[in-house]
């Protein structure tokens, strides 16, 4: 079954990446250099494509209400820069679900990524730069009041990710970032869930660039 993503995140997504490309320099810094670390900090909203998990669960007994309107996300960001383009991460979040039954109590999904990924921005020498990424991270899923009890799973997922940052000073910048990641958990009594999703973030980070290299 083919993935359907969001339209709106996809042209969020599209238009800083146009941004980035026609914005010309304002001031001393770009990119960061490379050696550059940074610390991010990130909130937004998830939403699994779940229609076929719905399906699941009503054709087990357990029809949902209505469809999910996703939930919260956090997202901390730890990165080291080898070269003024790339920039490779550790990741560790945590991301809110409710599934509301018909005749039952609504089930929540407590979610704690940890994953890796690498981040390139090829167009510099500006105030506003985009990027794209890739990774892979790991998922511990807690589970509350799903039917037949609380369930903890663990799964895996590979993601995407394309972004932009705006440059405040040297070392503080505001971000936005759009992700896909996709991983599928099997829950007794329901079915197959999408635990993975669109996810839109906005943020800021906060850069360690080295001081005898900072652009003058």
């Amino acid at each position: 079954m083919p993935l359907k993503l969001p339209a709106a995140p996809i042209l969020l997504a599209a238009a800083a990446l146009l941004l980035g490309g026609l914005a010309t320099p304002a001031t001393a810094w770009a990119v960061p250099p490379e050696d550059t670390t940074r610390i991010a900090l990130q909130a937004g909203w998830r939403l699994q494509p779940n229609a076929r998990f719905g399906e699941w669960a009503a054709k087990n007994g357990y029809p949902l209400s209505g469809t999910s309107p996703g939930g919260p996300a956090l997202l901390a960001v730890f990165g080291y820069r080898p070269m003024s383009e790339l920039e490779v991460s550790l990741e560790i979040g945590w991301a809110w679900e409710r599934f509301q039954f018909v005749d039952a109590k609504p089930m929540q999904l407590n979610q704690l990524p940890i994953t890796a990924a690498v981040r390139w921005a090829p167009l510099g020498g500006s105030t506003i730069y985009p990027y794209l990424g890739a990774g892979y991270g790991y998922l511990l899923n807690f589970l509350t009041d799903a039917p037949g009890g609380s369930v903890e799973s663990h799964s895996s997922t590979p993601l995407l990710m394309a972004g932009a940052v705006f440059d405040i000073t040297d070392r503080v910048s505001i971000v936005a970032e759009y992700r896909f990641a996709f991983s599928r958990i099997a829950i007794a009594n329901l079915g197959f869930m999408q635990a993975g999703g669109n996810t839109f973030f906005v943020g800021a980070h906060l850069a360690f660039p080295p001081e005898d290299r900072r652009l003058k």
